[in-house]
Order: C-alpha cells, then sequence, then structure tokens
C-alpha cells in the first residue's frame, strides 16, 4: 500500500486537466460561433439595407417623368446621376462612395450609414418597327443601371446590388 500513496491525487490532476481543457476549447467554440452569428447578422443588414434602397430608388425612377425631373438631372450631372457618355466610377473602390458621387437613401435601423446610389443613363432605345408581332405599338424605353452599396452595423459588412431598369417613355 505504501507504493500507491499519491496515484489517486495524480489521477484526479490529470482528470482536472482533461476537464479544463475541454471547458476551455468550449469557450472558444461559443465564442467564435457568437462572432459568426455576429457577423451573419451585419451582413443580412446590409443586404437588406441595399435592397431596401434599390427598390426606393426603382420606384422613385418609375415615377419621374423622363423629359421632366429625370432629363434635369442627368443633364446636370448632378450627384449620383450619370449620363452613358461621362466615365461612371468603379463602384469596387470604396473611395468612390462618398457624398459628392452618390445620392443617400433613407437610413435603416440597424445601419452605421445611409446607403449610396448611383444611376446610370444607358440610354433610349427605339421600336425597331412601329408594331411588334402582337400588333401593339412599342414605345421608346430609356435603360438605366441602378448600383446601391450599403453597410451594417459596422464597416466591415458592405453589399452592392445593382439592377437594370427598363421605363417606357410616354410620348
Amino acid at each position: 500500500m505504501k507504493n500507491q500513496q499519491g496515484s489517486i491525487l495524480v489521477f484526479s490532476l490529470v482528470i482536472l486537466l482533461i476537464m479544463t481543457l475541454l471547458s476551455t476549447t468550449a469557450m472558444r467554440t461559443s465564442i467564435l460561433e457568437e462572432k459568426i452569428a455576429g457577423n451573419n447578422h451585419n451582413q443580412k443588414t446590409a443586404f437588406q439595407a441595399a435592397d431596401s434602397a434599390l427598390n426606393e430608388t426603382e420606384q422613385m425612377l418609375q415615377t419621374m417623368a423622363w423629359q421632366g425631373d429625370l432629363a434635369t438631372k442627368f443633364g446636370r450631372e448632378e450627384s449620383g446621376y450619370y449620363n452613358q457618355i461621362r466615365d461612371t466610377p468603379n463602384i469596387h473602390n470604396s473611395n468612390n462612395w462618398n457624398r459628392t458621387t452618390t445620392f443617400s437613401a433613407a437610413l435603416l435601423p440597424g445601419t452605421q450609414n445611409a446607403p449610396q446610389v448611383t444611376v446610370e443613363n444607358l440610354g433610349i432605345t427605339l421600336p425597331l418597327e412601329s408594331q411588334n408581332y402582337s400588333g401593339n405599338s412599342e414605345r421608346a424605353t430609356q435603360i438605366s443601371r441602378i448600383t446601391v452599396r450599403a453597410t451594417g452595423a459596422t464597416e466591415s459588412a458592405v453589399v452592392i446590388l445593382q439592377s437594370y431598369l427598363r421605363k417606357e417613355l410616354i410620348p
């Protein structure tokens, strides 16, 4: 029995070491999962902000008359509106998304900044014939490209969405 003195102590310390390692690993995993969930939420918030701004801009362009408000905006090269002739900024360069090259959409709760929007006038298409195959007369259409950049709760989550809008022009 004298040779077994302290063996329980060594066994207990080994078990304690194993439990400590398991609990430390579990804590690290939990912290990592919390960061992943936060980043996922941040990315989804940025996407919702960009999608909302895209829809808002499409509705705004649909209600504007080409001969009036919209032509004036493109004619003056107002910030955020570009004619097809002018070189538009590179959308992948974050330095190009500032207040002088874009206009802001509505700020959503949970986002750090309002989404930034650019609208490019890609031109007017004229009908090929006065009537199409179904017998309906076609109208000239104006095509615009809308680009939106939005961030989530932090600048680390960035979403860029683009949409093309085809609007029939009423003579």
